[in-house]
């Protein structure tokens, strides 16, 4: 009798156990594809952004005011200020205005972030004269020539970076109270469960003994 009920002692332990598991990795992989799903889609907007701003059109209207005016690098700063919306231009995304010969910075939306301005593949290829744009884990950024002059647009993803920390915080506390109702609900389920085998037990042993 002793071993029957180590028995079901056991069986309901791992009960307990893989509903445990099942909880907690479905919470997890649910909160990693979201985190995934909410970067790509930061990501897409930027990109997106940059896309629907910096058309063929603009950047054409742009090079003849540069040319017909004495301030040319003003009347470029003045007019991805009016921009600054649809750019997404705030304390974590900023723009600057480049001397395409020099590489020196000119003008920008934050003069003190310069140093977010570096030798990148996206700046290298706005050298060469093609606009290009690059989404990673870190930061995102956008480069394109107008005249005499590269738009540098970069992005730090610190406000990206904070929401997506939320989620974690978020998904972590579901982990805690999923494992607390689990724990509940398992130890009842599984009660249930060797309940009708703990008693037919009972009867087979009986009806052994006679």
């Amino acid at each position: 009798m002793k071993r029957s009920i180590k028995l079901f002692n056991g069986i309901r332990s791992r009960f307990v156990v893989m509903f445990l598991l099942i909880v907690i990795i479905v919470t997890l992989l649910m909160g990693t594809v979201l985190s995934i799903n909410m970067s790509n889609y930061y990501d897409k907007q930027f990109t997106d952004a940059m896309e629907r701003v910096f058309t063929d059109d603009f950047i054409y209207q742009a090079e003849r005011d540069l040319e017909q005016t004495s301030d040319p690098v003003g009347g470029l700063d003045r007019r991805l200020g009016a921009y600054t919306p649809q750019l997404g231009i705030d304390s974590y995304c900023n723009y600057f205005i480049l001397d395409a010969e020099t590489g020196e910075v000119l003008e920008a939306s934050d003069m003190k972030k310069s140093n977010q301005v570096s030798n990148t593949t996206v700046m290298l290829q706005a050298l060469n004269g093609q606009k290009a744009t690059d989404a990673n884990a870190d930061y995102m950024e956008f480069a394109a020539p107008i005249g005499d002059y590269i738009v540098y647009i970069y992005d730090s993803k610190e406000e990206t970076k904070a929401v997506l920390n939320e989620v974690f915080r978020l998904i972590l506390q579901s982990v805690l109270i999923g494992i607390g109702f689990s724990l509940i609900l398992s130890f009842f389920l599984s009660k249930n469960i060797t309940k009708p085998i703990t008693a037919l037990t009972k009867r087979a042993t009986a009806f052994a003994g006679g």
